[in-house]
């Protein structure tokens, strides 16, 4: 062995020797420390205390209208109202004795009131008492007078108008002198009468007075310009036996009489 390297053998030896003999316990290498890292998230430097939560905005959705199960009712157009329609009008005969039985028919639509009517030989206007159906029906008359017998039937649109023509012979003949030139313009003659009459005569006209039938006729002399024949009205006769014959109260111009009552 070379000289020079023993004192260094024998050096690095006693190092050796002097680490074993210091320790009887063997040494355990320093377990490696595990760092464990946390991310935390900034804080604003403006913010003391505790940190603010977020506050969530939320924006509700538009909300569609309700719907609804009802159908809303739409404007209708109403057809404005037309008068009345008259589909027919019928007797069923078309000469008659006057008051003979004339039984009428008609048929219409869209009424509300109906009429029928004629001018008796009174010059008055006479019809049927009895209601009648605007939509048709069936009547029987017993007319005198004139023959045109008229239907009317009405709503609140206007009227609708139908005429029979009927000829109306008379019950009655005229006496010979009238038979001619029936007075008045009258068809007929009422039946006659048998029995007392007087006859009146007075400044504007004349009276006469019937027994059987106890009616006063009051004639005017001096007709109304716009009707070309006289004029007359009946009164009944409610006078008897026993009642007062003139009425004080009534005092006539002077050159007249009052006359008196009673038969």
């Amino acid at each position: 062995m070379n000289s020079r390297l023993l004192p260094v053998v024998l050096l690095l030896f006693g190092a050796t020797l002097a680490c074993s003999l210091g320790s009887t316990t063997t040494p355990v290498p320093p377990t490696p420390a595990i760092a464990v890292t946390t991310a935390v998230p900034a804080v604003p430097p403006s913010v003391v205390g505790p940190t603010a939560l977020p506050v969530a905005t939320v924006t509700p959705a538009a909300t569609a209208p309700p719907t609804s199960s009802t159908a809303i009712p739409q404007p209708t157009t109403v057809a404005p109202l037309a008068p009345p329609t008259i589909i027919s009008f019928t007797a069923d005969k078309t000469t008659v004795v006057e008051w003979e039985d004339v039984t009428l028919s008609w048929q219409a639509t869209g009424g509300t009131e109906v009429f029928i009517s004629w001018v008796g030989k009174n010059c008055l206007l006479a019809g049927p008492t009895d209601p009648l159906d605007p939509n048709g029906g069936t009547v029987v008359i017993n007319p005198d007078g004139e023959g045109d017998i008229v239907l009317t039937v009405r709503n609140s649109a206007g009227e609708a108008e139908a005429h029979v023509y009927l000829t109306i012979e008379c019950a009655y003949e005229w006496v010979p002198a009238l038979a001619d030139d029936p007075p008045f313009g009258i068809a007929c003659p009422w039946e006659a009468e048998t029995g007392p009459a007087a006859q009146q005569q007075f400044e504007n006209g004349f009276m006469i007075w019937l027994g059987p039938s106890r009616a006063i006729y009051v004639f005017y002399g001096q007709p109304d310009p716009s009707r070309p024949n006289p004029r007359f009205m009946t009164y009944p006769d409610n006078f008897h036996e026993g009642d007062p014959e003139s009425d004080p109260a009534i005092v006539p111009p002077a050159g007249l009489a009052h006359p008196p009552g009673g038969p």
